[in-house]
């Protein structure tokens, strides 16, 4: 395969972009990252046109609290929705791009074959010799009907050094009183190919001697068809021969057998030249071929530069939040060597593919430059992709309109303590049943924490993702997946949904969470007027027993209900921890994710929340003890 694999070659990319740049200094980290499933969010809400987008989108979600940012960010996605003729404009360029994307991914893989198998062409050395000669297309057109004649080269060397060594020899035994380099090479060496199917006879009737060297000729190929023939018919006598020789006496044959034995000497000759031919015009073929690649190759990237350049007048165009996204393209292809690059793709040899007639030097210069802008092909894939990034949130949030579950932009406040006003949200990861919920919490609201309660299945743990998720999207894309939404920025979000046991590091699943929620403690603990947080905690302390994690529980909320800076929500399946709406003035609310008995032994599952605690699940042992037997026989069928 010439390429290296699509998925390889995106990963590199992903990695090269995108890794270098998130979790630095992050809203989240990679934990809660993995805990709120933001990878699968991602490719549920993609609808980017290309494999830039993708990388744009992940860049895009990234959290910030920088809010003029955020105002910008929803600003472009606006453009798209309002303007169906920018949209359409734009969605036409990125579509040309995706069709030539995967030969623009190729030059960010240095170890793949595009890399490697073209080097040869190239000239190595004295750097600044081999770059004048590199930067040649003219001698780089040289360099390619070298590499592609090199198997001819050979068989025409093997000629040419046996013609001078029958030269030399002839030479050396007398027959010559000159060493004659010409004759060697054009008439012992190129004319003996001819030279060995004429029946005329160049042997002499010679002592035996004479015989014994022009047997030593035939047997090199060098006598002519009738000269083998008539020296097996005849024979010879090496008797007299004073030099050593490999031959012994050869007897007269008949007539028909030295003929045949003489053409299958002939014939054997022709077979071997015409096979080093055939594999002299095979390489030839090959490499041309490959070239011929290269310059499909280069037409895709001729038509991604001019797809950039358009995409940048686009953008100029529509100014205003994507004027800086405009300046930041044309910044890049008007450097010098981008510059040139871009030029030198614009020439007739990139004009079209499926030709073999093209400037063969041209398209290895313009593979070297591009080779050698990687770093600014890089930035404009990156910025390619934020605007495919934009493109598609404003594509998600049209598909969602008139739905019973919508997208919509946020609207952020500034308030001294944290809070989140959401209506309607909605999990996009099960959008084809997805229950809708209110998310109100913090100041001005229903409560500053939640205490959730209920048993497992029930649906608390998704409400928590909700929460999180919600959050953080509005401080990435600006856009929820909800009927309106008002919320204050979040300095951080953490979560503890889900601590896992490492016996690598000697922790069993209660010590996790136990490490976890000291951690948790000690952020909240921590937050201030500069420092907000939203804490999502999801069954803290179930690796040990009821009564113990219950008054942990206690501990924990009485603790942390005193910092009016962060937002806790807690989900519990035990039932102790209803208390603390009292025990913290109401600082904690009790909530329950409503589950509906049926009188044949099932359960309805709502997964809709409502204010007050489960006491159907903690004082009624009947409904417990059948939820539990209903809910593990449908995890066991599902």
């Amino acid at each position: 395969m010439f390429f290296f694999s699509r998925s390889k070659a995106i990963i590199a990319l992903f990695l090269i972009i995108f890794c270098n740049i998130f979790f630095a200094d992050s809203v989240i980290t990679d934990h809660e990252w993995h805990e709120l499933g933001i990878g699968d969010l991602i490719n549920e809400c993609n609808r980017s046109k290309t494999r830039f987008g993708v990388i744009g989108l992940q860049e895009l979600t990234q959290p910030i609290t920088d809010i003029h940012e955020l105002h910008e960010r929803q600003k472009r996605i606006q453009v798209f929705v309002k303007s169906s003729v920018i949209q359409n404009r734009v969605a036409m360029v990125l579509k040309n791009i995706t069709s030539v994307q995967n030969s623009v991914i190729e030059y960010f893989d240095s170890k793949s074959n595009l890399y490697r198998r073209f080097n040869r062409f190239y000239f190595k050395g004295i750097p600044l010799i081999a770059k004048f000669f590199n930067n040649n297309q003219y001698v780089l057109n040289f360099t390619f009907l070298w590499e592609a004649t090199r198997s001819a080269q050979s068989m025409l060397k093997k000629l040419l050094l046996f013609g001078l060594f029958d030269e030399w020899r002839a030479w050396i035994y007398g027959e010559n009183a000159v060493f004659d380099i010409k004759r060697g090479l054009i008439e012992k060496g190129l004319g003996s190919v001819i030279k060995q199917h004429k029946w005329e006879l160049q042997m002499e009737d010679l002592p035996t001697y004479k015989a014994k060297h022009y047997a030593d000729k035939i047997i090199l190929g060098k006598g002519t068809l009738k000269d083998s023939y008539t020296l097996l018919h005849r024979g010879y006598d090496c008797s007299d021969v004073k030099y050593v020789n490999n031959f012994v006496e050869q007897t007269p044959l008949p007539k028909p057998l030295a003929f045949g034995l003489a053409l299958t000497s002939v014939l054997a000759r022709d077979i071997y030249l015409v096979n080093q031919a055939y594999k002299s015009v095979k390489h030839f073929n090959s490499t041309a071929r490959s070239i011929k690649t290269l310059q499909h190759h280069c037409v895709d990237l001729s038509q991604f530069f001019r797809s950039v350049n358009e995409l940048q007048q686009i953008l100029e165009f529509v100014g205003g939040p994507y004027q800086k996204l405009a300046f930041q393209i044309k910044n890049v292809i008007i450097q010098k060597d981008v510059a040139e690059c871009i030029a030198l793709s614009q020439t007739g040899t990139f004009a079209k593919k499926g030709s073999y007639f093209f400037v063969y030097g041209r398209v290895l210069h313009l593979h070297r430059k591009v080779m050698q802008i990687t770093e600014q092909l890089s930035e404009l894939v990156k910025l390619v992709g934020l605007v495919d990034a934009y493109q598609s949130l404003a594509t998600l949030y049209q598909e969602s309109q008139d739905t019973d579950h919508p997208f919509t932009f946020v609207e952020f406040v500034d308030l001294p303590t944290p809070m989140i006003d959401v209506k309607h949200a909605w999990l996009p990861t099960i959008v084809n049943s997805a229950v809708c919920n209110d998310i109100c919490i913090g100041a001005g609201v229903e409560c500053q924490n939640m205490l959730i309660t209920g048993p497992n299945g029930g649906g608390k743990t998704a409400y928590q993702k909700l929460q999180g998720i919600v959050a953080f999207l509005a401080q990435s894309w600006g856009i929820v997946p909800a009927i309106s939404a008002k919320m204050s920025l979040f300095d951080h979000i953490y979560t503890g949904l889900n601590p896992q046991e490492d016996l690598s590091k000697g922790l069993s699943k209660f010590m996790a969470q136990k490490l976890r929620m000291s951690q948790l403690q000690e952020y909240i603990g921590n937050a201030n007027k500069n420092n907000k947080l939203l804490v999502l905690i999801d069954e803290p302390y179930s690796g040990t027993v009821d009564d113990e994690a219950a008054k942990r529980i206690c501990q924990f909320g009485q603790s942390v209900s005193k910092n009016p800076y962060a937002l806790v929500t807690i989900s519990t399946h035990v039932k102790q921890p209803i208390e603390l709406e009292k025990t913290t003035d109401g600082v904690f609310k009790n909530y329950q994710v409503t589950i509906i008995p049926q009188k044949n032994g099932l359960f309805v599952r709502t997964f809709k929340l409502q204010r007050g605690p489960a006491h159907w699940w903690f004082d009624n042992q009947k409904h417990r003890s059948a939820y539990i037997d209903w809910i593990a026989s449908k995890m066991y069928f599902n």
